[in-house]
């Protein structure tokens, strides 16, 4: 019923159908092994399972009511709205939770993404969503320059992750700019 519930409504939302969302989480892609296959599958199961309790959950993250629980009445806490596209209505308050597989990447993740951003393209969605992941990527693990972030040597590591594009955090907490050194100065 989870699975269900979960295709349904992801289906709804990307204007696709339920078995092609079936096929999309259920085909294994050329080069992915077999034991990513089964994590990413599993992966996907565990955001199903829980579905029924967290998507109503995240639905309210970004509406008036759940900003004013947790953030108080002041304006100036509110989250503002992810963009200057975002409806003027409230039809669409709230955000919705998907779960994406990267094959090439070797992982995959949990994505909140604003039910108002629904009718954009997929590059400008991507810019408003909240991503959990886990998947490879590079990051400098060399001194931190005068700007504040470290430089090459590079590694390539599987870890997990948060992005948050509204606010330019990528990869947090690997890929982080760091306090820059005041040379004595206050």
């Amino acid at each position: 019923v989870a699975n269900l519930l979960y295709l349904a409504r992801r289906a709804n939302l990307r204007q696709m159908t339920i078995r092609e969302l079936w096929k999309i989480r259920t085909t294994r892609e050329e080069g992915v092994s077999r034991p990513l296959f089964a994590g990413i599958v599993m992966a996907w199961q565990v955001l199903v399972l829980v579905y029924p309790i967290v998507e109503p959950c995240v639905r309210l993250f970004g509406t008036t009511q759940f900003q004013g629980l947790f953030f108080g009445n002041s304006s100036s806490t509110t989250m503002p709205p992810p963009s200057p596209s975002y409806p003027k209505n409230n039809d669409q308050s709230g955000w919705t939770i998907f779960f994406y597989s990267y094959p090439k990447a070797q992982g995959g993740g949990y994505i909140l993404e604003p039910l108002a951003c629904q009718h954009l393209g997929a590059n400008q969605r991507a810019k408003q969503q909240i991503r959990f992941d886990w998947h490879s990527f590079k990051y400098n693990v060399g001194p931190i320059g005068r700007d504040g972030y470290r430089h090459p040597p590079a590694i390539e590591r599987n870890l997990p992750h948060i992005d948050i594009p509204r606010y330019q955090m990528r990869h947090w907490p690997w890929r982080k700019q760091y306090k820059i050194p005041n040379d004595g100065e206050d």
